[in-house]
């Protein structure tokens, strides 16, 4: 009996051994099966990449976000020629051009499409007699390096304006928080116009460079914003007929409007205009209403420029400092002028600075400016604006808006179009 059971179990550890000794075999066939259809998936990835790249063409202003900066470029690019004057700044400058147009002629505006003052145009022309164009380059959030880009992709020797107003404050080179040049929508936006770096962080991370590598080796990652661009449109359409649906509810009219599928109301969320990011906005969703009449109270923005203003950054503000310098220059080299516009703000906003901070920003305008035949105008502390003339600690309201157009209009160097153009006054800081 236990020869038997010794028997049994000899061939059962023979058979274990020879199951073992073809499973070692099979391996290395499995290995090599599998890498083979890898390597295959690896060349068909790479022959539709290369098919793509043929029969696709590359829009560079196309992306999958309708931001205030795309509508900004795409109005830009519409003009048959260059306009006169060139504005620029945060929101700042935003809240005085479209909050001014707004008071001056009672009217709502629709901040995706306005992008010039009507007003600072109506004021020039009865000065001077002759028409001087202006467009509004201002954008929410916007620091120097997004000026600089901003110029970089739009200003040139044979398209140029005769004048820059840079309405600019001390937020706009030192914002605390600010996370870094190249996350703004401008900065992007303008990198991918420009097909290069315009702009680039200094400490260059490993993301940095995949995604360089990606972008030169493999053109579907390159091509992600445009096909991402194309989804969005088809789902913007969806969005105008799901829009259309509900109003004809809400009105208890169905009509002809035929009820669209998936979600039957569409609750949008934007993000506040006054930060580098914005997402996606379209037209009529953001209008500034009509309103000349003075604040008897500010809107509490302290906290928001607490958090700018503090702790201040020395490596933020030297790269803003380093792009402010290289748009002057750029500026300079192409004979445009530019009068940077100290903007004004509330002295509850002033308190807010750090005690050097405000002495080394202007110490800053001064040194530039002067190095690279710029002019400055200083509005903050000027005697025309009071605090009922603000909306919140920063941003002026519909009279402070008109109150900056008309100061701006009163000063000769934006006479630049006028063949009897004043002499230029003394209106450094």
């Amino acid at each position: 009996m236990q020869v038997k059971e010794l028997s049994v179990n000899s061939g059962a550890l023979k058979l274990a051994e020879a199951d073992g000794l073809r499973s070692q075999q099979n391996e290395p066939a499995a290995r090599t099966v599998f890498a083979a259809r890898f390597i295959a998936a690896l060349l068909l990835f790479f022959i539709v990449d290369i098919v793509i790249k043929i029969d696709f063409r590359l829009d560079p202003f196309d992306i999958p976000e309708r931001s205030f900066i795309w509508w900004a470029v795409k109005d830009y690019r519409q003009l048959k020629q260059a306009p006169d004057i060139l504005l620029f700044g945060s929101s700042l400058m935003l809240a005085g051009v479209n909050v001014g147009d707004a008071a001056h002629y009672k009217k709502a505006v629709d901040t995706a499409q306005h992008h010039y003052s009507s007003y600072l145009a109506e004021l020039l022309k009865n000065r001077y007699g002759s028409a001087i164009s202006n467009f509004c380059f201002a954008i929410g959030g916007q620091m120097a390096s997004d000026v600089y880009a901003i110029t970089t992709n739009f200003v040139s020797e044979k398209y140029k304006p005769r004048l820059i107003v840079w309405g600019i404050a001390p937020r706009d080179l030192i914002d605390a928080a600010f996370p870094g040049v190249t996350t703004s929508d401008t900065a992007s936006y303008m990198n991918k116009i420009a097909g290069k770096e315009i702009v680039i962080e200094e400490h260059k991370t490993l993301n940095f460079f995949i995604d360089q590598f990606l972008r030169k080796y493999l053109f579907m990652y390159t091509a992600r914003d445009n096909f991402l661009s194309s989804l969005k449109q088809s789902m913007r359409k969806l969005q105008i007929q799901q829009a259309a649906w509900i109003t004809s509810l809400e009105r208890r009219d169905n009509g002809d409007v035929v009820p669209p599928p998936g979600r039957q109301k569409m609750l949008r969320e934007l993000m506040n205009p006054r930060d580098g990011t914005m997402g996606d906005i379209e037209v009529g969703e953001w209008l500034i209403g009509a309103s000349s009449e003075p604040s008897k109270t500010l809107v509490d923005n302290t906290s928001e420029y607490l958090v700018r203003y503090n702790p201040f950054k020395p490596k933020t503000f030297a790269a803003q400092r380093n792009y402010m310098e290289k748009f002057l220059q750029q500026q300079n080299d192409l004979s445009v002028k530019v009068l940077l516009v100290n903007m004004p703000l509330t002295g509850v906003n002033m308190s807010l600075l750090p005690a050097p901070t405000y002495g080394t920003y202007l110490y800053t305008l001064r040194t530039l400016a002067k190095k690279y035949n710029a002019d400055i105008l200083d509005l903050n502390g000027d005697p025309r604006f009071n605090q009922s003339d603000f909306f919140d600690t920063a941003h002026l309201n519909g009279l402070g808006g008109q109150k900056f157009i008309e100061a701006l209009s009163t000063d000769n160097r934006l006479a630049i179009s006028s063949k009897e153009a004043l002499s230029a006054g003394d209106h450094s800081l």
